[in-house]
């Protein structure tokens, strides 16, 4: 397919060193689906985000060109949900990987809050981790893992990183509450609660690699 754009006379980007994934660069040929290159919303990188909600965006967009509507696709951040018998896990924008391998200067934030009230019948902690900027306290990305609410919570953390919200966002977000369905500081906002605390100096954080370097600790 390359080789037969290039004979034609139309440029071609390379996805990677290796030469795979190349799609054309002219604008009258656009590119949509599952296998095409991307940009990242959040760290602004190339990346390939199977993702069956930004394909169809990808669709929409296409169709509104064709129309003579001008509309272009801003990028992917990776929302995605998957269930495996009850457990839950959800992730939106960067995670610690990516952040660590593009230099990105982050830090991160675990909470464990229940979903609904803790006094409710069945209240189970659900697990977040956010990836933030050290200075800004600016979302990059969030990880969680639970049992059920998680759709709900990952997608505001969602909504936050496409609006480039902060920690005190996370803080001051006023989500709806009822014992069933919350609680009331919702998990959201216990996270940013964390993370407004690590970014003014107010905790340290510390790891579970980090008891190594205690003094007196026997490695």
């Amino acid at each position: 397919m390359a080789e037969n754009l290039a004979a034609a006379g139309l440029a071609v980007r390379v996805k990677d060193e290796k030469g795979e994934g190349e799609i054309p660069a002219d604008m009258l040929i656009m590119a949509v689906g599952d296998a095409v290159e991307v940009t990242d919303f959040v760290s602004g990188q190339k990346a390939v985000v199977p993702l069956a909600g930004p394909v169809n965006k990808q669709g929409r967009i296409t169709a509104d060109n064709i129309c003579g509507l001008k509309s272009s696709y801003t990028g992917t951040q990776g929302s995605a949900i998957l269930k495996v018998f009850d457990l839950t896990v959800a992730c939106a924008g960067v995670n610690e990987k990516t952040a660590k391998r593009l230099g990105l200067g982050y830090e991160k934030s675990f909470t464990c809050s229940a979903f609904y009230a803790g006094y409710y019948p069945g209240a189970v902690n659900m697990s977040v981790k956010i990836i933030f900027e050290k200075q800004s306290g600016k979302i990059l990305g969030t990880q969680i893992t639970g049992y059920e609410g998680l759709d709900k919570r990952c997608d505001v953390i969602a909504s936050a990183i496409r609006f480039g919200g902060i920690a005190a966002d996370l803080a001051r977000l006023e989500l709806c509450y009822a014992p069933p369905c919350s609680s009331t500081k919702d998990p959201v906002n216990m996270a940013g609660f964390v993370i407004e605390n690590i970014t003014g100096g107010r905790v340290k954080i510390f790891t579970g690699t980090m008891w190594k370097t205690c003094p007196g600790t026997a490695v």
